[in-house]
């Protein structure tokens, strides 16, 4: 029916089959934090990598709206906001 990574088959289902297929897998626990990631803004206190799930890097807020994402080398390539997380993690 359909090839492609967790993500794209959950953000992306091809058919109404695949998108009933994976109805109930919770988006936080298989998109990754760069597909939700936004442009940088200011020096972030703290940070997560690109390739960290949104169900992990909720528990990184501590209180601070944003996290910086980081990729493979550290340096940061754009941000996470809370507001965006709370609503994916909502979605289910």
């Amino acid at each position: 029916m359909q090839v492609g990574t967790p993500e794209q088959l959950v953000l992306e289902p091809a058919t109404d089959y695949v998108a009933e297929f994976t109805r109930d897998v919770s988006k936080a626990k298989v998109v990754a934090v760069s597909s939700l990631m936004k442009p940088p803004q200011g020096a972030p206190v703290d940070s997560v990598s690109a390739n960290t799930r949104i169900a992990e890097a909720a528990r990184a807020f501590g209180s601070h709206p944003t996290l910086g994402v980081t990729d493979d080398t550290g340096r940061v390539i754009g941000r996470l906001d809370r507001a965006d997380v709370a609503d994916m993690m909502l979605r289910g």
